[in-house]
């Protein structure tokens, strides 16, 4: 492996860590967020929906991504293969 790939590899990874610890560094904020009370003391009956709330993520898109990724990079193996092989005579 080349050193100029190394450098630019160990430059890469310096900046993802540094990253983090910049994240870290300002949690948990100094000031607590701004809070709104949705229901108050009386005790009248309240309505309440009737279907759930929607939680989690939807993962279809990234499925997606990654499906085509791996076919990109199938197809760029095979084409390096191929090239790699010598010519038939």
């Amino acid at each position: 492996m080349s050193p100029k790939k190394l450098l630019v590899g160990a430059g890469i990874a310096a900046a993802f860590l540094s990253g983090g610890a910049v994240a870290a560094s300002d949690y948990p904020p100094d000031e607590p967020s701004a809070t709104t009370v949705l229901s108050s003391s009386e005790g009248g009956a309240t309505e309440r929906p009737s279907t759930l709330a929607s939680t989690g993520s939807d993962s279809g898109s990234l499925v997606v991504i990654a499906g085509g990724a791996v076919v990109a990079g199938a197809g760029l193996l095979v084409v390096a293969r191929r090239r790699r092989q010598p010519a038939a005579s």
